[in-house]
């Protein structure tokens, strides 16, 4: 597409929040936000170890619509993992670049319990840091 991240964040929040109002299916903003964005991003990176994923929803529009960079050697997963991802608040007026960790994976295999405390002491690590 040949145009910046910085280009690609403000189509998407000039767009989001009366595009949100359509249905997901075949939505040129949801393709952009899957395609376009992580194809943008994925040309910055240029990186063997890292791949980007994007997703406005799955069947309806997501409440905040994400892309984040995979570092192969640490997940392959948005379900597990820690990672960086951009957010697109939900109100449209903003991004937030967040440090995320996946809990669908660590739910599955150790039951919802172990997994939210897995989750607090990496919360507690993250806010020393």
């Amino acid at each position: 597409m040949g145009t910046s991240i910085y280009d690609c964040f403000m189509h998407i929040l000039l767009n989001l929040e009366s595009e949100k109002n359509k249905p997901l299916t075949g939505n040129k903003l949801a393709k952009f936000i899957e395609r376009d964005l992580k194809e943008t991003i994925g040309n910055v990176i240029q990186n063997e170890h890292l791949s980007v994923q994007a997703s406005a929803g799955i069947g309806n529009w997501a409440n905040v619509p994400w892309v984040s960079i995979i570092d192969h050697r640490i997940t392959t997963t948005t379900q597990s993992g820690v990672y960086p991802a951009y957010l697109f608040k939900a109100d449209s007026s903003g991004i937030y670049l967040s440090l995320m960790h996946g809990t669908t994976a660590p739910q599955k295999k150790f039951g919802k319990l172990k997994a939210e405390s897995l989750e607090r002491s990496i919360s507690d690590v993250e806010s020393r840091i």
